[in-house]
């Protein structure tokens, strides 16, 4: 063969390879594939993308599919007209504030449980059984206080409650355990000091032990429901639920991604991510997790309240986030110009005046006078 058909095969080859790949990728953004935007908070990341892959394949369809924080994500699906088709996320009050906009057309559906579990090293050496353990002399324990709720702030409230209702004094001796090792600056890692065997446990979600590089590298301890049910503080945390939202482009797909969601189909992906599905005889113990999302009439003046008794002690940061908590938590509602215009005022004391300037803008943007303006 001389070199002239070696060009002519070399290129036709080329050309053949090109034509492949654009059709492979015209075949998956192509514009008359149905598509469904999923919006997820980012501690279920692992499932949901899971979960998102079998069903395109099963549909024929594509997934867009996003993890953020779910408050963000609420807030975005509640105040801007950019939203998904399906939000997916812990249970909280601001599912409320989404209803209260219109804007759900089915949900919030309870799907599954992701329960507190305290994550040992494999075979448990140390015997830890429960939340009573942790406060033994000697156990070392792991954690992210500071991390963003819930794995941060829910396992003090989890010990503050078993100490209140079981175990005298046991929230101190779990503080000086823990006190023995640096903090960990993001919960995702919690596991991370028991694999490398500089702690002993930690208090972390049951899908935590499903991570990538965690897996089968750690135990997790049951902790009874008499613990979490009484918690007054992150109760609802660990359940997690969906909603379908009005104006999706494709809305039988949704309704489809909901139906298997909350079905068999759910249940065998989420569990093997560590989430105990709804359909799972073993979620009948976390039922009080998962009756409903509710929020309590009166908390936005309760939180309006806290935060003017905080700002009148000078605690200025923290009252600025229980003014912040009201609006995009509990909101949209009555309390909002105030809060907004009280979020102002504290950032001008404390110099931050261009931030202050937009809240005050934003006062009267969204909540004109309705008489002329002078």
């Amino acid at each position: 063969m001389n070199r002239q058909r070696l060009l002519i095969v070399d290129g036709v080859l080329c050309a053949l390879v090109v034509l492949v790949v654009l059709g492979l990728l015209l075949a998956y953004n192509s514009p008359l594939q149905r598509t469904l935007v999923v919006w997820s908070c980012g501690g279920n990341f692992h499932g949901l993308e899971d979960f998102s892959r079998q069903f395109e394949r099963a549909h024929g369809c594509r997934v867009r599919y996003t993890a953020a924080p779910v408050e963000y994500l609420l807030e975005r699906a509640v105040f801007t007209k950019v939203q998904p088709d399906i939000l997916v996320g812990r249970a909280g009050p601001g599912w409320v504030a989404l209803d209260k906009a219109g804007k759900i057309e089915r949900g919030p559906s309870f799907f599954a449980a992701d329960p507190y579990v305290i994550l040992v090293a494999p075979g448990n050496p140390m015997g830890i059984t429960g939340p009573a353990d942790l406060g033994k002399e000697g156990i070392r324990i792991a954690g992210a206080r500071h991390a963003m709720r819930p794995k941060g702030k829910c396992a003090g409230h989890l010990m503050e409650t078993a100490t209140r209702r079981f175990h005298p004094g046991l929230d101190e001796m779990w503080e000086n355990n823990a006190g023995t090792l640096g903090e960990l600056r993001c919960g995702r890692h919690l596991a991370d000091p028991i694999i490398r065997k500089q702690a002993d446990a930690a208090i972390g979600y049951l899908s935590l032990t499903t991570y990538p590089g965690v897996r089968g590298k750690v135990d997790a301890v049951p902790v009874a429901a008499r613990y979490i049910k009484p918690m007054t503080a992150c109760k609802a945390t660990v359940g997690q639920c969906l909603c379908v939202l009005k104006g999706a482009q494709h809305p039988d797909l949704a309704l489809q991604f909901h139906h298997e969601l909350t079905g068999d189909v759910g249940r065998r992906v989420m569990e093997h991510h560590g989430y105990i599905h709804i359909t799972s005889p073993q979620a009948k113990q976390y039922g009080f997790l998962m009756r409903g999302v509710q929020v309590p009439r009166r908390m936005p003046p309760w939180q309006v309240h806290l935060a003017d008794l905080l700002a009148a002690d000078g605690i200025k940061q923290e009252a600025v986030r229980r003014y912040l908590t009201v609006i995009h938590v509990f909101g949209p509602g009555e309390h909002d110009a105030y809060c907004r215009y009280r979020v102002g005022e504290l950032l001008a004391e404390t110099e931050r005046v261009r931030q202050a300037t937009g809240q005050w803008r934003r006062v009267v943007r969204d909540f004109p006078r309705p008489n002329p303006q002078e």
